[in-house]
């Protein structure tokens, strides 16, 4: 047979004569005729699908067992239409977990369990087509990968959302500032409240209501001010603009809690806490870009996140204006100063401006990738700020007043050390003279007062007793008591006073104690005092 003819289709017949001869002059020829039935088939080839993508579209949290769909079966190439069976391959294995073919030679695909769009929304599922019962589909991470013969057909299966997940708010409390030093025609940007749901916005719409019943002031200083204190604009896919609806007074501190509820549109809820602080001038700090203020408030919320990033903090603008010319009042143009405040969500308290500003001089590489990025989008900052606010910071006014209580209490403790020392000093010297007789042998060796006391007057300073003192000593303030002693042997208008006619009493009478050494002879003429 030298031609195949593969057109040819169905069994034919054929007979084959066969002849064999040898190689003589007049060769010896001997034949056979054999008769052979053919039948000619194509070579096999597996089934193939008329269609590569196939879109299918399921409802989520649809139980396990829920029918996709069906997708265009496949067709077989060979004669005589053997059985196509299908098996599933994917994108990973959440495919092989997640559908199934109940019957591998049926077109019908399945769930095999409950699909949530929030955590995928769309699978790729590849079927191939076999003859074979036992073919084993490819693990492929990619279709484009596969080089084999097998016919597929990709089936991409669209998780319908529908509304189920609750808003959720990103922080666990949001927290905002009022400027308490800022004039009050001047206008505070407000607050942009937000809240995401994973439900698709096309069939689910967020709306803020604001809990009143759960505004609480920390301060007494708030109490008086009017309810509600507070308003909330809703925005729809933009969140809500929560503003204030007071004054503020320079008297204002400490901050209001209160909730801020978030509904969709089948009325699962999200809350979160609100905090808003009355920002004193100790707390702020100014920022000063080099642009013009109403670009500057376009990146407001990118200001926000750029310096929270940075500080570790985060970071809240209270107000957005143009910077005035300090000697002229005048607006400086392309100048913007920021009024900021940072908050540790943490200790859910403000940090002190002092705090901040150290930051930057402690930080060069930090603030220098916080330069960068500004500048990127396109904001300025102009390095010889921030500026604290011209008041002085409570930290330093407490370590003053402690500095001068510290020092108050030392000059009381000095006074009262020294009265105390020479009070006690002048009362062991009374004690040591009233107890000097009274014991002459004990107290006196006792006390250290073995020495003979003039007097009673070993309490007194030595040389201050009006009546004595010690030859040489005080001289000068002896004096002036008169002439309280004999200065000079017979100088003194006091000695022997005690012979003036005076103290006799009368001419002819003498004093006993000073009878004359020539009268002392008894009446016999004998001497009382002896020879």
């Amino acid at each position: 047979i030298r031609t195949w003819i593969y057109d040819i289709k169905g069994p034919l017949k054929f007979k084959i004569c066969v002849k064999a001869s040898d190689s003589a002059q007049v060769p010896k020829v001997s034949e056979e005729e054999v008769c052979y039935n053919l039948n000619i088939r194509e070579p096999k080839k597996p089934p193939y699908f008329g269609t590569e993508t196939q879109p299918m579209t399921i409802k989520e949290n649809s139980t396990a067992n829920s029918k996709v769909g069906s997708f265009e079966p496949a067709s077989n190439a060979d004669v005589g239409e053997p059985t196509i069976y299908y098996s599933i391959a994917g994108f990973g294995e959440h495919v092989k977990n997640s559908f199934v073919l109940n019957d591998k030679t049926k077109n019908d695909l399945s769930t095999k369990v409950t699909l949530d769009r929030e955590e995928v929304d769309v699978h790729e599922v590849l079927i191939f087509a076999s003859n074979d019962e036992n073919f084993v589909p490819p693990y492929l991470n990619d279709p484009s990968s596969y080089e084999g013969d097998i016919s597929y057909t990709r089936i991409t299966v669209n998780v319908q959302d529908i509304v189920d997940e609750a808003p959720e708010f990103a922080q666990k409390i949001f927290t905002a500032g009022v400027a308490t030093f800022l004039s009050s025609n001047i206008v505070l940007d407000e607050t942009t409240i937000k809240a995401t749901d994973k439900d698709s916005r096309e069939i689910d719409n967020i709306t803020y209501v604001l809990a009143h019943e759960t505004i609480k002031a920390s301060d007494p200083s708030l109490v008086n001010i009017q309810s509600p204190q507070f308003a909330l604009d809703n925005l729809g896919e933009d969140g809500a603009i929560l503003r204030r609806t007071f004054e503020p007074q320079s008297s204002h501190r400490g901050y209001f809690d209160f909730n801020i509820i978030a509904y969709d549109s089948l009325n699962y809820t999200g809350e979160v806490t609100v905090r808003v602080f009355f920002v004193r001038p100790e707390y702020a700090i100014s920022f000063i870009f080099s642009n013009d203020h109403t670009h500057v408030r376009s990146k407001k919320s990118i200001i926000e996140e750029l310096f929270s990033e940075a500080y570790d903090f985060i970071c809240n603008v209270d107000n957005i204006d143009q910077t005035s010319d300090d000697s002229s009042g005048s607006a400086k143009v392309n100048s913007t100063t920021v009024e900021t405040h940072f908050v540790d969500l943490d200790k859910e308290e403000m940090i002190a401006a002092s705090i901040i500003e150290g930051w930057l001089y402690e930080n060069p590489s930090k603030l220098s990738d916080l330069i960068t990025k500004l500048n990127s989008e396109g904001i300025y900052l102009q390095l010889d700020n921030p500026t604290e606010k011209d008041s002085v910071d409570g930290q330093t006014v407490i370590i003053y007043a402690l500095v001068a209580g510290c020092a108050v209490l030392g000059v009381v403790l000095l006074i009262l050390g020294a009265s105390c020392y020479f009070r006690n000093r002048g009362m062991a010297r009374k004690v040591r003279a009233l107890s000097a007789g009274a014991a002459p042998q004990i107290g006196m060796k006792e006390k250290g007062m073995e020495e003979t006391l003039p007097g009673t007057n070993a309490f007194a300073l030595k040389g201050s007793n009006p009546m004595w003192a010690e030859e040489g000593d005080n001289a000068h303030k002896i004096s002036k008591f008169g002439d309280n002693e004999s200065i000079t042997s017979g100088g003194s208008i006091l000695v022997g006073v005690e012979l003036e006619d005076d103290f006799k009493g009368h001419e002819d009478r003498e004093n006993p104690a000073f009878e004359d050494e020539f009268n002392s002879e008894n009446e016999d003429g004998e001497n009382l005092y002896g020879s």
